[in-house]
């Protein structure tokens, strides 16, 4: 029987990818913000396929201090793996193991997973090739772990050879060796912690060098005063071939994965390179900034007045901008990697674009030819063992940061409720941590982080300078989240504490801002920064061998002090560069606070229980499938006008198999567009679009295409099929109830796909639906 021909305008409209993984797109936006008033005519990225492997890399900070939070990390461990291998059941029970069953009338929150990896970093890449200061040396563990999975870095670990654990059926041995994996960071690592670099080093970078080696800064230098790479005989950069080979054997393609950070500072990744390890050097911040940075670090009058001899075009003189004298009390070592541009001309960490861009993009910036970006295949996007299987969609790459912010302004409350009904507290009171989505609609981020900085006129013709200000804020409106290390002023927007407070009027969110200004300070300036939070020790780490942040009586005016040796309470940095990063990912981030709300282990809110619960309630969803956030409109045949299309290298698929159909060659260049245009082919991406074979899941029942009745009625209605293959729609009005019942209340309607290997496990699968009108202008058939 000839196929019905359906003709799709394709004016302003694009193909959305939709992977057997992957995440809902266009169909979050109303159809008439595609097409406002014509065609109706709308493309789709949808996903419903459970993901049923998971690789899980925790980046722990191991600097000095992290003991404690470390603790409280490894007592959450149970509830994590607990909650993966054995799921809640929809009622809030659990059952005693994976194989049995739920309550009657429930059903698991998502398939128990027994096929996951976890991994453990620390952020510790040393200082940078500056070779100078203790505890930070290159290529010395603990100080540079050079970003390797802890099991091959740490002796007496347990795991796989690449220094993993793997899922295995002994869960309580598989939580006794995570913990010991989290309790192998330490904390006598670097103090420069490179919280974001090390994850980015270890999953993305394209060439990750294997050493730093002092060089010329230009071929006529008589001595080596910067910082490169070690190459080979042919000039080629030597890579880390043991990482390289760590993350082919960690990473798959096609699992979801997710990078958990764990740490009380902010980030302070220095960029490796050129003269970049002044940063870590002693005395280099004493390098004068011109005076314009004071007043507007991203001014293009702001620079180190070492680096040039006279003032760029249209700003002051050189002489009065830096004539003044550098102190050698902004070079405190904890002020290092605090406010760079502002109070040296110059920033040496790098870009928070840099992460966004590796987490979410098929192609990562490798150099600048310019002003214009060079780039390279992101190898999360990469099949990197080359063994012919799909690579994962953006969309099920996740971001969590346990990070130094109250946790007051990242939680749910009584306000939010009363501004959105979906970001209500628990009715038993425990503490719900807001989603990323909530953050952005309630205005959260510009509580803990501010106002986006603005490009100046300059910056905005040239992307590498944009790219440096991307995703940086300034101002934010909580004061406990303002960086520095002088005394702050204001209340908590959330809760009423005020700042600085005082010993006698302590607040409940950090104690008090305290003067540093004491014991080896020079020049009258400071020697650390303020803190975001703190919280009750269940232990006083003086006394027990661990880092002391009370040692003698200079400390006695920090507010984690009771007495000389007797420390009561732990500290956290405003970790905003962390938290830039998490905002600049999107929706698929989580943030929660390194500071609990309780130390009481009987507590339901106790530690990081709430952070486990945010995690796996973010990751719920792609590993339970999805159903549809809008309705379709089926016609009078219970047929819905739209059309199914995969794509997988060609060993994967085969159009003459049941429920399948060769598509238009129409659909499969527009196929071939979107997955160029998204990266996943051609271009740099080293995937050829020819290479892929491209098939069209049939719809169940259409007699176009040789489908009955009886097949539309058994995968609408019976919860299991056995005689048809292919797709139906389901909603509140059509099909079994049963089969959408675990579809929020917003999205009561889902694609059901039957039939064996439907779709093709790991394909990149795309929709393409019509409305009620259609606006025939374009000729493109979508069927013969």
């Amino acid at each position: 029987m000839a196929r019905r021909a359906l003709r799709w305008g394709l004016g302003g409209a694009s193909f959305c990818l939709l992977g057997s993984a992957a995440t809902v797109g266009c169909l979050d936006r109303p159809v008439s913000e595609l097409t406002p008033n014509t065609s109706n005519l709308f493309v789709d990225q949808i996903v419903q396929t459970a993901v049923d492997k998971i690789d899980l890399l925790f980046m722990i900070d191991n600097s000095a201090s992290m003991a404690d939070k470390q603790q409280v990390l490894r007592d959450a461990v149970p509830d994590l793996v607990s909650r993966l291998v054995n799921p809640f059941c929809t009622d809030g029970s659990q059952p005693p193991n994976p194989d049995a069953d739920c309550p009657a009338g429930t059903e698991r929150e998502f398939n128990p997973i027994s096929d996951f990896h976890l991994g453990v970093i620390t952020s510790s890449l040393g200082d940078a090739g500056a070779n100078v200061v203790g505890g930070c040396d290159m290529g010395v563990s603990p100080g540079d772990d050079r970003g390797r999975l802890l099991g091959s870095v740490r002796s007496g670990l347990a795991g796989e050879a690449a220094g993993f654990l793997a899922w295995r059926a002994d869960t309580a041995g598989l939580i006794n060796d995570f913990q010991a994996h989290v309790a192998g960071a330490g904390e006598t690592g670097c103090g420069y912690e490179a919280s974001l670099e090390s994850w980015y080093r270890f999953l993305i970078d394209p060439n990750p060098p294997a050493e730093l080696i002092r060089v010329k800064c230009r071929d006529t230098d008589a001595q080596e005063n910067c910082v490169g790479f070690r190459r080979d005989e042919n000039g080629q950069v030597i890579l880390d071939t043991v990482l390289l080979e760590q993350r082919a054997e960690f990473l798959r393609p096609d699992s979801l994965l997710a990078v958990i950070m764990l740490t009380d500072e902010n980030d302070c990744s220095i960029q490796r390179g050129g003269s970049n390890w002044l940063a870590a050097a002693p005395n280099s911040l004493r390098f004068k900034a011109s005076l314009a940075c004071e007043a507007d670090p991203n001014s293009p009058c702001c620079y180190a007045c070492a680096s040039r001899g006279s003032a760029p075009s249209g700003c002051n003189d050189y002489a009065s901008e830096c004539g003044h004298s550098g102190t050698l009390g902004g070079d405190q070592a904890n002020l290092r990697c605090w406010d760079q541009k502002r109070r040296a001309g110059i920033d040496f960490l790098y870009p928070i674009d840099r992460y966004v861009e590796g987490l979410k993009s098929p192609q990562v910036t490798v150099g600048y030819n310019g002003c214009t970006p060079v780039r390279a295949p992101n190898p999360l996007y990469l099949d990197l063992k080359n063994e012919g299987r799909p690579v994962r969609d953006p969309s099920l790459v996740f971001f969590a940061g346990i990070v130094g912010v109250p946790w007051q302004d990242v939680a749910t409350s009584q306000e939010t409720c009363d501004q959105n009904p979906e970001a209500c507290p628990p009715a038993n009171g425990s503490l719900k941590y807001l989603t990323a989505p909530q953050l952005s609609s309630l205005n959260r981020w510009k509580t803990i982080l501010g106002t986006p900085v603005s490009p100046n006129s300059e910056q905005q013709n040239c992307e590498r300078s944009l790219a440096a200000i991307r995703h940086n804020f300034r101002d934010p409106e909580d004061p406990f989240m303002e960086e520095t290390a002088f005394e702050r002023s204001g209340r908590n927007p959330i809760t009423g504490d005020e700042l600085p407070g005082s010993p006698g009027t302590p607040n409940a969110l950090n104690g008090y801002d305290y003067n540093s200004a004491i014991g080896d300070a020079v020049d009258g300036e400071r020697t650390d920064l303020q803190y975001a939070c703190t919280f009750p020790l269940a232990s006083n780490p003086c006394a027990t061998g661990g880092d002391c942040d009370c040692e003698n009586a200079t400390d006695m005016d920090k507010p984690l002090c009771s007495g000389i040796g007797v420390q009561t309470h732990a500290k956290a940095y405003p970790g905003t560069r962390l938290l830039s990063a998490l905002h600049g990912f999107g929706e698929n981030s989580i943030v929660a606070s390194i500071c609990p709300k309780t130390m009481n282990p009987g507590d339901a809110d106790y530690g990081y229980r709430p952070a486990v619960t945010a995690i796996i309630d973010r990751l719920k969803e792609a590993l339970s499938g999805r159903c549809l956030p809008r309705q379709l409109a089926p016609d009078e045949n219970r047929l819905v006008q739209c059309k199914v299309i995969e794509a997988a290298p060609q060993a994967g698929l085969n159009c003459g198999r049941a429920g399948r159909g060769e598509p238009t060659a129409a659909v499969v260049e527009a196929v071939k567009a979107e997955l160029r245009k998204s990266e996943r082919c051609g271009g740099n991406s080293g995937v050829d679009c020819d290479s892929l074979t491209y098939c069209e899941i049939l719809q169940a029942g259409d007699p176009t295409t040789g489908g009955t009745s009886a097949q539309l009625d058994e995968c609408l209605e019976r919860e299991v099929t056995s005689s048809v293959t292919g797709w139906c729609y389901i909603d509140a009005n059509q099909g079994n109830e049963v089969l959408i019942q675990n579809c929020k209340a917003t999205e009561r309607q889902l694609l059901r796909f039957v039939g064996e290997d439907t779709p093709v496990k790991g394909a990149t699968t795309f929709i393409a639906c019509r409305g009620a009108s259609l606006d025939d202008s374009f000729d493109v058939s979508l069927a013969d």
